[in-house]
């Protein structure tokens, strides 16, 4: 699990620098997860959250040294998105928060 954990830092390094199949590997690796979160919370927009969470987690330089591991880190990312008050869902015929669906 360590190794993997490890793993996951030097791939999001590599995709950092511009190597493409490093991301690739950590979008296979993590996007099956991530997209249940939000499928959960606000699934209308899960496939679209779960991308801008991946774009995040690639522009974040720094937020990884603050978490124990990636998958924590990209949860972070997660949940910051689908909390944040501008992300707007439609329910029926009404719009809504993304926040207020938060379970």
């Amino acid at each position: 699990r360590f190794a993997a954990m490890q793993e996951d830092r030097a791939l999001l390094q590599r995709w950092r620098e511009g190597d493409k199949k490093a991301g690739e590997e950590l979008f296979r690796r993590h996007f099956a997860d991530v997209f249940r979160f939000f499928d959960s919370k606000v699934s209308a927009h899960a496939e679209e959250l779960t991308q801008q969470t991946f774009v995040a987690c690639l522009k974040s330089a720094e937020g990884l040294s603050r978490e124990p591991n990636f998958r924590c880190f990209l949860f972070a990312i997660a949940w910051t998105a689908a909390a944040a008050p501008e992300i707007v869902v439609m329910q029926g015929t009404r719009a809504i928060s993304a926040a207020s669906r938060i379970r």
